[in-house]
C-alpha cells in the first residue's frame, strides 16, 4: 500500500530553513567552512527531519491513494469514492504538493470505515476550516479518555463512550463555526 509523505514535513522544513537564514543573516551561525563541519549539520539536519517524520507517522498513521482507498472499500468505483467524499462520509486531506490522500485509520479492514466515523465526519468536516483540522481531532490525546484518541474510541471503546466523541464532535463543531462567523469561542 502506498504511503504519503505529510505536508507537516514539508512545513517543517521550510521552517528550519528559514531559521537557518535568519540566524545566518543575523550572525547568530556561520555557514560550515569545512567537508566535516557541512557534514556535521547535515547529519543533524536529517535526524532532526527523520524524527520530525516519524513523530507525525506515530500520529497519523499512513495515506492511501485514490487507489488503495477504493481497494480499501471493496473496490468501489471513482465515482462512489468521490461521492463519499463529497457528502463528508470519508476523509481526505490535501498534501502540500497537491496530492489528495485517505487516512488510513479510518478505515475498518473489512472493507468499510470505523464504525460510527461517517457520523463524525459528517459533523466536523462542514465546521472545520479544512480537513487537517478534522485529522487532528480525530488524532489528539483525549484527557477524559486517559490520553486515548477519538478515532482510538470509535474503534476500540464502549457504546457509551463512542456516544461521547460523537456528543463532543458536535460540540466543538458548533465552536468552529461560530469562530468561523465571527462569533465568540465560549
Amino acid at each position: 500500500m502506498s504511503a504519503v509523505i505529510n505536508s507537516e514535513a514539508d512545513a517543517f522544513l521550510n521552517q528550519i530553513t528559514e531559521t537557518l537564514r535568519q540566524n545566518i543573516a543575523d550572525g547568530k551561525l556561520s555557514v560550515p567552512a569545512t567537508a566535516d563541519e557541512r557534514n556535521i549539520a547535515a547529519e543533524f539536519a536529517t535526524n532532526a527531519i527523520n524524527e520530525s517524520q516519524r513523530r507525525l507517522s506515530d500520529r497519523f498513521g499512513r495515506f492511501y491513494t485514490s487507489e488503495t482507498a477504493r481497494a480499501a472499500l471493496k473496490s468501489i468505483t471513482r465515482q462512489a469514492l468521490a461521492s463519499r467524499v463529497e457528502n463528508n462520509r470519508l476523509l481526505r486531506v490535501e498534501t502540500a504538493d497537491g496530492k489528495l490522500v485517505y487516512p488510513e485509520l479510518q478505515f475498518d479492514g473489512d472493507g468499510g470505515l470505523v464504525q460510527g466515523l461517517a457520523k463524525i465526519l459528517q459533523v466536523l468536516l462542514p465546521a472545520a476550516a479544512d480537513e487537517w483540522v478534522v485529522l487532528y481531532w480525530l488524532t489528539a490525546p483525549l484527557d477524559a479518555f486517559d490520553g486515548r484518541t477519538a478515532i482510538t474510541i470509535l474503534k476500540h471503546g464502549t457504546p457509551a463512550e463512542r456516544r461521547t466523541i460523537t456528543k463532543l464532535a458536535m460540540e466543538d463543531a458548533t465552536v468552529w463555526q461560530d469562530v468561523q462567523h465571527g462569533g465568540e469561542e465560549v
